[in-house]
């Protein structure tokens, strides 16, 4: 990036700049959201939430088998055309060598009619495949429709001060909402759809399913050390902290040490690509801290963890109070202080993680409050060879319904 492209921070207060680099530069942090090609300029068509089944398993299940019947008939009929057109190949070769050892006439009044079969059946299997890839792709979309609605209407009919709640597959997260997480330093690119949206006690909020790739965390631990020994130096606070290049990418592919951990712990540490940032369900409300920033992280043995961290204290010794497994960074610890009631406190160490939710964090600035949970495979994966149990969603609809229950909260105070 040239120099007369770069924004720094000290050149600009932290609000300004955000609506500066998300208004004018179209470039955030090195994420330039105009140029993926993932992005659907299409405007998403949002539909209320369906009723909640009683059981999401059997009622996906279900769906899930009509799918899966109509899928392998398509496949079937593909394969006999395939088929055919083999055995017919091989029949013409056969003719052709038999009656050319014979040296018969036969042979040309027996091979001309299989090869015309065999450029027919050739000319149907083609136009048969474009016709079920566009079927196919339809019934993938109504499926994946189907279950967006099922999902979204279990995890948020339950919670009580919610309404007007719609879901849209094709609908993008927000780039804004995700930048003032002030969690991630340099975000690469950024991928979503499945997106809820609606109205809690009054405040809009929206949920995504989002992934987020950026440089390896390892890129930044530099940077990060330097701001944990900043943050703790007596008499030093977030403003008289010195700012860095906000643009700033160190190459790098590092990750997590795996030492010490166990054999699960390791596999899913293993299994997780260092560039991914985020990959879970983004939610968003429009609730807003009255100048500070909290983030607090709930960490296992993969976590990308924050990476933004320039300006912002660490605190462990607050992270501590909520559990061993914590991250603190925040604009000032008695704002944290003020945040983490007892109430909050005890939602957010009921978010456990576990082999559905595999970490998680909340960001509250002045831009807004976020959770960021990190799911497994059961929640975010279009299920086809088979449906996850009931228990696994329950994991899930737990953690959102304690996200919620820490938006009650500070809907309160804030």
């Amino acid at each position: 990036m040239s120099d007369k492209n770069e924004i720094r921070a000290s050149d600009i207060a932290p609000a300004e700049w955000y609506r500066k680099a998300a208004e004018e530069k179209d470039v955030i942090q090195g994420y330039n959201p105009k140029s993926s090609n993932s992005r659907d300029d299409a405007k998403p068509v949002f539909r209320p939430i369906p009723a909640a089944p009683v059981s999401l398993h059997d009622t996906v299940e279900t769906e899930r088998k009509k799918f899966h019947q109509s899928y392998r008939k398509i496949k079937l009929i593909n394969y006999v055309i395939i088929g055919l057109i083999i055995v017919f190949v091989v029949a013409t070769i056969a003719v052709s060598l038999v009656s050319n050892a014979q040296k018969a006439p036969w042979g040309n009044y027996v091979i001309w009619p299989l090869f015309a079969i065999t450029v027919m059946l050739f000319v149907v299997s083609i136009v048969f495949s474009s016709v079920n890839r566009k079927r196919s792709n339809l019934k993938v979309a109504d499926y994946l429709d189907t279950w967006t609605g099922l999902l979204s209407s279990s995890a948020y009919s339950p919670i009580e001060g919610m309404s007007d709640v719609a879901y849209s597959v094709s609908a993008k997260v927000k780039d804004a909402d995700l930048i003032n997480t002030h969690y991630w330093s340099v975000i690469n690119t950024v991928d979503s759809r499945n997106r809820v949206v609606g109205k809690f006690e009054g405040k809009d909020f929206s949920e995504t399913e989002v992934i987020v790739e950026c440089p390896p965390y390892s890129s930044f631990a530099k940077d990060i050390e330097e701001a944990k020994a900043t943050s703790a130096a007596a008499g030093i606070v977030p403003s008289e902290m010195e700012p860095s290049y906000w643009y700033k990418k160190v190459e790098g592919d590092g990750g997590h040490s795996s030492a010490g951990l166990s054999k699960t712990e390791q596999k899913r540490a293993a299994s997780r690509v260092p560039t991914i940032g985020a990959f879970g369900k983004f939610i968003s409300v429009d609730l807003s801290s009255d100048g500070d920033t909290l983030i607090v992280v709930r960490k296992s043995a993969e976590t990308y963890q924050p990476t933004h961290v320039t300006g912002l204290i660490y605190a462990p010794e607050i992270a501590e109070q909520i559990g061993e497994d914590f991250l603190v960074w925040t604009s000032s610890r008695e704002f944290a202080r003020r945040v983490l009631s007892a109430s909050v406190i005890e939602n957010l160490q009921l978010v456990q993680t576990n082999d559905v939710v595999i970490d998680w964090f909340l960001s509250f600035t002045p831009h807004g409050l976020s959770f960021m949970l990190n799911l497994s495979d059961d929640v975010m994966e279009l299920p086809f060879n088979s449906t996850p149990a009931d228990s696994k969603f329950g994991v899930y609809f737990s953690a959102v319904k304690r996200c919620f229950a820490v938006v009650d909260d500070l809907n309160k105070r804030f």
